[in-house]
């Protein structure tokens, strides 16, 4: 697609799932039960408790399913990056960390983000299933495939950009224009 093998597409695609895992497990059953517990008062519990409320929700609602996600894709991460045979330097080591930690930081934003519309729309499931499944499902492919409005929604209002096509920008050493080499060290900052 558009220049990129399929190993690299892999790499897409390990890194979306890999960051979803790890978001996943903390905040996604949280994000998923907010509407339900809102509407039927069980979340007043957690105002009453003298500890930080979303905190204590969070925590409560852990999913160790998501360790599932977590394996395969570091499994796969792990194979195109080895097929790859990509240059590594430390520099290189360090900063592809930080991408992972600040892609999973933007799955669990992206999550949270949309799970509290339960506060003011009264059904808000469908809207949180379409931000977490509907627009993560843009990262599996390379962006360059898409039109204008579809990069600029994905990279300032949704950052789904950040998760998965940045990060393999700077991996693949493949940024091709000005904005992407700029996009690639601006992900810490979103």
């Amino acid at each position: 697609l558009d220049g990129w093998s399929i190993t690299e597409i892999l790499l897409l695609w390990a890194l979306n799932v890999f960051s979803y895992g790890i978001a996943g497990m903390f905040f996604y059953n949280g994000c998923n039960a907010l509407e339900e517990k809102i509407q039927s008062g069980e979340m007043d519990i957690f105002y009453t408790q003298p500890r930080s409320i979303f905190w204590n929700f969070m925590f409560r609602n852990i999913s160790p399913i998501f360790i599932f996600h977590i394996c395969f894709s570091t499994i796969f991460l792990i194979c195109s990056l080895r097929a790859l045979n990509i240059g590594w330097s430390m520099t290189k080591l360090l900063y592809m960390i930080v991408l992972l930690i600040c892609a999973v930081c933007i799955q669990a934003s992206v999550m949270i983000a949309f799970a509290s519309t339960s506060f003011r729309i009264i059904k808000s499931g469908n809207i949180v299933s379409t931000a977490i499944y509907g627009f993560r499902n843009f990262t599996t492919y390379p962006f360059s495939i898409y039109g204008k409005g579809m990069k600029l929604l994905l990279t300032f209002m949704i950052p789904y950009a950040f998760v998965s096509y940045y990060p393999a920008l700077y991996i693949l050493d493949k940024a091709s224009n000005l904005f992407d080499s700029c996009m690639i060290y601006l992900e810490p900052f979103f």
